[in-house]
C-alpha cells in the first residue's frame, strides 16, 4: 500500500476566523501533505467545513476524523460523502466513529452498545451510498476502531480503520489482525522541540482526556504497557510511544515507525503548550494549540 501523510486540525482552529483556517490548509497543500483532517467536536460542523476547504484548495484531500455517527443518519452521511466527492473530483475522505458515552450525552443522544450501533449504521450507509447524488468514483469510509470487535466490523463494512493516540505497537497488532488489504489511518501527535522536559510536559498536557477513557487504557495495556504507565500523568515510556518529538528528522523517523508497523496513512498533529491557557465555551480550558507552522520544516523530509 502507498504510504501517505496527512495533517489533522483537531480542535485547534475552532476559535480562528475561517479565512485563517483556509490559509493553514493551503499551506499544508503547498508543502505537499496528502490530506487534511477535521474533527467533529463542539465547534464547526465538519461536512460544511470540508466543503469550504475543498472549494478553496485544488489538490489536498479533506477528511473527517471523525464524524460522530450519532449526529447524522446514514442517508445524510451518504449524501454528504457523495456530494463532496462529486464536487471536488474525489477529494473527500469520510472518517466516522461512535465516540463515547460522555460526548453523546453532550449531543443529547442516547448511548447504545457500540458494536450494534456501528454494524447497523454501516449497513444502512452502504445501502444509501448507492441511492444518493451521482458520483461514479470511490467514496472511501474509514471507522474509528481500536479494539478487535470494532475493527472486525469496520473491515467487513468499510474501507479501513482510523486510530487516535495509539502507538506503533498497536498499529502492528492491528495490521496482523486485519490483514493486508484494509487501510489503517493512524493519528500521531508531534512536538517540535529537542528539549525532553518541554516535550514530556507538553505531552502530559495533551493526554489527560485519553488517559481518562477505559477503552484507550485497555488498548495501551494490550500494546505492552501496564497500570504504572498511567500514573502521574503518564510515564516517559508511554509519552515516547505515543508522541513524536525532537528535530524534524526525529519526527520523520517516528512517522516511519508507524508506516513500518503497517499504517497506510499517518495523520500528524503538531502541538505546543500555550503560554497562557484559553477558555472554550464548551470544551473548557485549552492548554495546547496546533503548531502548524513547524510542518514547513518537516515537509522537505517527507
Amino acid at each position: 500500500m502507498t504510504k501517505l501523510i496527512g495533517v489533522t486540525l483537531d480542535t485547534h482552529t475552532e476559535l480562528m476566523p475561517g479565512r485563517e483556517v483556509i490559509d493553514i490548509v493551503r499551506r499544508h497543500e503547498d508543502w505537499g501533505f496528502e490530506s487534511q483532517w477535521l474533527s467533529d467536536a463542539m465547534g464547526r460542523e465538519p461536512y460544511t467545513l470540508a466543503a469550504y476547504l475543498l472549494a478553496n484548495t485544488s489538490r489536498i484531500k479533506v477528511g473527517t476524523a471523525v464524524a460522530v455517527i450519532y449526529g447524522r443518519d446514514a442517508m445524510t452521511a451518504a449524501q454528504a460523502s457523495t456530494t463532496l466527492n462529486e464536487l471536488s473530483g474525489g477529494r473527500f475522505l469520510m472518517g466516522m466513529g461512535v465516540s463515547n458515552a460522555q460526548i453523546i450525552a453532550l449531543r443529547h443522544g442516547q448511548w447504545v452498545p457500540p458494536a450494534a450501533k456501528l454494524r447497523e449504521y454501516l449497513t444502512q450507509l452502504n445501502n444509501d451510498m448507492s441511492s444518493s447524488a451521482e458520483w461514479g468514483g470511490e467514496k472511501p469510509v474509514y471507522i474509528a476502531a481500536h479494539g478487535p470487535l470494532s475493527q472486525k466490523i469496520a473491515c467487513e463494512l468499510a474501507d479501513g480503520i482510523m486510530t487516535w493516540t495509539m502507538m506503533p505497537a498497536h498499529i502492528r497488532h492491528t495490521r496482523e489482525r486485519i490483514g493486508p488489504d484494509k487501510a489503517i489511518n493512524a493519528q500521531m501527535a508531534c512536538i517540535f522541540t529537542e528539549d525532553a522536559e518541554v516535550a514530556y510536559a507538553t505531552a502530559r498536557k495533551y493526554i489527560p482526556v485519553w488517559l481518562s477513557l477505559p477503552h484507550y487504557r485497555q488498548a495501551w495495556l494490550d500494546s505492552g504497557f501496564d497500570e504504572s504507565d498511567f500514573a502521574n500523568g503518564g510515564s516517559n515510556r508511554l509519552m515516547d510511544a505515543l508522541f513524536g518529538w525532537g528535530s524534524p528528522q526525529a519526527i520523520r523517523d517516528k512517522i516511519a515507525e508507524y508506516h513500518e508497523a503497517g499504517a497506510t496513512r499517518v495523520i500528524v498533529e503538531p502541538i505546543r503548550q500555550l503560554e497562557k491557557t484559553r477558555s472554550h465555551p464548551i470544551m473548557g480550558e485549552i492548554v495546547v494549540e496546533g503548531d502548524f507552522a513547524q510542518l514547513e520544516k518537516l515537509a522537505p523530509l517527507l
